[in-house]
């Protein structure tokens, strides 16, 4: 993930002089709410981390749409270092307060952190809720292709690209068929194609190609073939379903086809378009099984032809769960922030997104920490070594039959000693100069690089 930084003017005499108090100002303790939890982390007041953030987009161009952080913290001695988390996964360190351009690949919600150390190690932490339309191309075409049928003198086809899908509303459809150098197109989700049968058979390619209208961004592209046949029929074709799950494999759902056509001349030959753009050609009336990766109700058809080249068409709605996983797991970790002692970092696996239902969450960590909530916080114990850590989200459906998986790595810093300010003092008067009454100062500092 690229981020794109945009130069902003140096601070001002103001800003210079507040940050010079800021070394005078006590130490408290800045409570901040993060994804429904709430962290306190010991800072120096005159530290402040701030920001705000906009859209940026260009649909002329690109199709980009893109979401800028302005930092605006205040505060802190010496060299503040910022460390952005945008909540998709992706995460940039800076010691520049320069606009930061960021692009999301999901459309959604997104918890984006700021956190700030300065040069006495003291923390501070932002973090607000953004919304973007993201960049990924959630447009699905699916094309399918029902026929041939037939009369005497012509061959008919449907052409369905109803089972295309999109994450942003209505489609634009394009059809373009071909038939040796003749192209043709249709601008509708569905098109009813029918041709003058000829001496020979005629083989087309049907590209569908789908089109979200909100900004035109995002296309998709699917591509069925078919052929016309010559001839005419003395057939009657029929089939019946039904839905199968094995009791040891639950997960797998599949519709069983069981051929029941009678009549006809010699052997024939079964064609089944399963609506969802495949097909299968057979010589045999045995009962098969066919897996859906799609829910949804399709409408399937079977076109028998017998050695008399007659060719009869039966089409039938048949309904199945399908057998995607429609779970798209996202982990995200926020942090570390630090105490003394200690290194904090917030797992939130809340821009998953489960089709149907409820998701169950399991986080594995490094050393074997597990936890089962969508969101987690894991608390280290620092030592005197860089520790790094992996933690695996995997999600789940109610079912247990769809799941998906994603990592994050991150990295708890190694302990550092505090620098311990400290001194005495005595009182003492000269003899030689009984007037003069002096403080006797003693540095006792330790600690520190």
């Amino acid at each position: 993930m690229k981020h794109f930084y945009v130069k902003t003017k140096p601070k001002t005499m103001k800003t210079r002089i507040l940050l010079m108090l800021g070394l005078f100002l006590s130490c408290s303790v800045l409570t901040v709410a993060m994804a429904g939890t709430t962290e306190k982390t010991s800072v120096r007041t005159g530290l402040r981390s701030n920001f705000t953030w906009g859209h940026t987009g260009s649909h002329l161009s690109d199709c980009t749409d893109s979401v800028y952080v302005s930092n605006t913290t205040s505060g802190g001695t010496g060299n503040n270092v910022y460390t952005w988390y945008f909540g998709d996964g992706y995460s940039v360190t800076t010691t520049s307060t320069d606009v930061i351009g960021h692009k999301y690949a999901y459309a959604g919600s997104y918890n984006i952190q700021l956190n700030v150390i300065d040069n006495n190690r003291n923390y501070s932490t932002k973090t607000i809720t953004i919304t973007t339309t993201g960049t990924a191309a959630s447009v699905s075409a699916k094309s399918a292709v029902y026929g041939p049928t037939y009369t005497d003198t012509t061959g008919a086809v449907l052409l369905n690209g109803g089972n295309s899908t999109s994450s942003y509303g209505t489609l634009n459809y394009l059809w373009t068929l071909t038939t040796g150098s003749h192209v043709t197109t249709y601008s509708t989700q569905n098109v009813s194609f029918s041709v003058n049968r000829s001496t020979g058979d005629s083989a087309y390619t049907a590209v569908l190609k789908v089109t979200d209208v909100a900004t035109g961004c995002r296309q998709s592209t699917d591509t069925v073939h078919f052929t016309i046949n010559r001839f005419v029929a003395s057939l009657s074709p029929n089939f019946s379903t039904s839905n199968t799950a094995s009791v040891l494999d639950h997960c797998a759902d599949s519709v069983i086809f069981t051929n029941t056509t009678s009549g006809g001349a010699g052997s024939q030959s079964y064609t089944w378009y399963f609506g969802d753009g495949g097909s299968y050609t057979t010589s045999s009336k045995a009962a098969f099984g066919h897996k859906y990766i799609n829910a949804g109700p399709f409408n399937v058809q079977l076109s028998v032809t017998d050695s008399a080249r007659g060719t009869v068409t039966v089409t039938k709605s048949v309904s199945t769960t399908g057998t995607a996983p429609a779970i798209i797991a996202r982990a995200t970790s926020y942090g570390p922030t630090y105490t003394d002692t200690t290194g904090t970092v917030l797992l939130n696996g809340g821009n998953s997104s489960v089709a149907s239902g409820t998701g169950t969450y399991l986080w594995t960590l490094t050393g074997g920490t597990t936890f089962a909530t969508q969101n987690a916080t894991y608390v280290v114990n620092r030592t005197n070594a860089d520790q790094s850590f992996t933690a695996k989200l995997k999600v789940s459906d109610v079912t247990g039959c769809r799941a998906d998986s994603a990592t994050v790595s991150f990295t708890i810093n190694k302990l550092v000693p505090a620098l311990t300010v400290n001194f005495s003092t005595s009182n003492t008067t000269s003899v030689l100069d009984h007037c003069a009454d002096s403080v006797i100062f003693t540095n006792t500092t330790s600690g520190g690089a």
